[in-house]
């Protein structure tokens, strides 16, 4: 399955109204982004209802907003209108009665991290009960959730079912034997415990989940151990070789709160840790790796809502990985970590922004120049809080820039007329960098842009460039506005007798000079094996200036003196 394009309409849902979100560069795997409010739940949740509704046609699923959908599914094309009420269905472009369960994904999976309960309530739990209906009632058969709902509950099911790997001998699933070897670093399972309801066995009617856990305990005890050679012997006879049929077998008998046939599962493991060992974001793992690899298919569609959350750091790429091994899947996912975030690609990256409680997609043309224009330093959630800011923004040509400009005004901001400064701060990758950003934006109403150039040649070179003007003169330019922008050199202060200035030239030569000589005393070698000097006060700089005091900043008031200037005459 590959989703095209999702339009809510202006009847939307919830904040999501007039967007438009665009799936088909991300080639499997769409990566949700952008602050707290701005949406991305809400999208998982519409296409969930979206999706609810196509599979069981009752009202109280109805989606109470209007929108298109395009998706493929094997060779067809599906294009979906829903507006008040109606449906109009094209397949191949050609009009449609009604959408056969071939042109629908053969499964929704979602996968939910935190506690709000209601996108289960709302749009899993229905299928959930006619689940538990059927299990309640009927004797033959297995039935499939067309919505299904993973989440902790589980883990263990999915760890246990990991190690029927090699069900056929010499077809080993080597995807899950890696993952179980490198991630978890188990190699074996020792033993299975069981614990088990056993009134609960009488109510059920005989069927495929009843009749397995009748096999593990045959004698209707309240717990059974076994050894996992002579449990896999004995369950390998029942599920066919099938990994996903033992975690559906497993699921139905363990997960039903009110027909639980199982009450407990603990693995122990032959490195003696047992499953109630390992960490959340471990057991977060289990739970996507599982999702893609055992339940799922190339028509399924998965929905992820922060899969990363309590996944340490070091293991975000590990996430990454997984989900790019597993891209023949459609994979929507949410998240809040610049760390797996900027990992993917942009194609793989649609960022919602809001503005007055309407959420907008950000044009990746946008969000391609905010890259282009850092030089890719930024993180994807950066350039996101960028573009939600009503702050005023200075550009600078490096990262180093903004490290004194913002030490500077954090030293100054005591004195009255530098209290009510803020900014964002954005690095630029040169002059063409600047001239899409100019381009591409416009500043927010009462929004102060400035771009600040070294005075030096590669800062004229710039300043001609976006200005498109040869007659500047490097000693005496100030500013000079274009298309709402204002295109500003370091002001010199007033002992600077140089052609050239920049930013770490606000610094009185006294203290660059402490800095040389700390640096040279600091090696007792003969003259020619000191480091270069220079390029080591430059690169050290930035952080060594945090911890001199306000006094030492003084240069700085040039900067924010003009500053100043700029947002009074705009």
């Amino acid at each position: 399955m590959r989703l095209k394009k999702l339009s809510i309409k202006e009847k939307g849902f919830k904040n999501l109204k007039n967007i438009e979100i665009d799936f088909e560069e991300a080639n499997g795997i769409s990566v949700l982004i952008g602050n707290n409010g701005s949406g991305k739940s809400n999208l998982l949740e519409a296409i969930s209802n979206i999706f609810a509704h196509l599979y069981k046609k009752v009202d109280k699923l109805k989606p109470d907003f209007n929108y298109e959908l395009t998706y493929k599914i094997d060779q067809f094309e599906i294009f979906i209108d829903f507006t008040d009420d109606t449906y109009t269905f094209k397949i191949n472009e050609k009009n449609a009665t009604l959408l056969e369960d071939k042109y629908l994904p053969t499964q929704v999976i979602a996968n939910y991290s935190g506690e709000e309960s209601r996108l289960w309530d709302k749009y899993y739990k229905p299928f959930y009960d006619d689940y538990e209906n059927w299990l309640k009632t009927n004797s033959q058969g297995f039935p499939s959730q067309k919505m299904f709902f993973i989440d902790k509950k589980h883990w263990n099911i999915a760890l246990l079912s990991f190690f029927f790997y090699d069900l056929e001998g010499e077809s080993i699933n080597t995807d899950i034997k890696l993952f179980c070897d490198n991630i978890l670093k188990v190699k074996k399972i020792k033993k299975v415990y069981f614990s088990f309801d056993t009134k609960t066995i009488k109510k059920w009617q005989p069927n495929p989940i009843k009749n397995f856990v009748s096999t593990i305990n045959p004698d209707n005890k309240k717990s059974v151990v076994y050894t996992f050679e002579d449990f896999y012997t004995l369950v390998d006879k029942i599920i066919g070789s099938s990994q996903r049929y033992l975690f559906n077998l497993l699921s139905g008998a363990y997960i039903h709160s009110e027909l639980a046939l199982i009450t407990n599962i603990t693995i122990l493991f032959d490195n003696d840790l047992s499953s109630v060992d390992y960490s959340e974001g471990e057991k977060k793992l289990v739970l996507i790796q599982s999702i893609l690899e055992t339940l799922s298919e190339a028509n399924t569609l998965l929905l992820f809502d922060e899969p990363d959350s309590h996944i340490h750091i070091s293991r975000k790429n590990d996430l990454k990985l997984l989900f790019e091994k597993y891209k023949n899947r459609e994979n929507i996912l949410t998240t809040h970590s610049p760390t797996l975030a900027h990992s993917f690609d942009l194609n793989n990256i649609n960022m919602l922004s809001q503005n007055n409680g309407s959420v907008k997609i950000v044009d990746k043309q946008k969000q391609k120049i905010i890259s282009e224009l850092t030089n890719d330093i930024w993180s994807y959630q950066e350039q996101n809080i960028f573009l939600n800011s009503k702050k005023d923004l200075i550009i600078v040509e490096g990262k180093t820039d903004i490290t004194y400009l913002a030490t500077a005004l954090k030293k100054l901001k005591s004195e009255a007329k530098y209290s009510a400064l803020e900014f964002d701060f954005i690095p630029t990758n040169g002059a063409e960098g600047l001239s899409s950003f100019i381009d591409k934006f416009v500043p927010k109403e009462g929004q102060t842009i400035i771009s600040f150039l070294d005075r030096d040649s590669d800062g004229l070179k710039s300043a001609k460039t976006v200005l498109n003007k040869n007659n500047i003169d490097l000693k005496t330019f100030k500013y000079e506005k274009v298309k709402g922008f204002t295109i500003a050199m370091y002001p010199i202060t007033n002992d600077w007798s140089s052609e050239n200035f920049v930013v770490e030239d606000y610094f009185d030569k006294s203290i660059i000079k402490k800095e040389v000589d700390r640096l040279i005393n600091s090696h007792n070698s003969s003259f020619k094996y000191i480091p270069n000097v220079g390029k080591q006060i430059k690169r050290n700089f930035p952080d060594i200036c945090k911890k001199y005091n306000k006094e030492d900043f003084e240069g700085f008031k040039k900067v924010f003196d003009l500053i100043l200037d700029i947002k009074a005459n705009q």
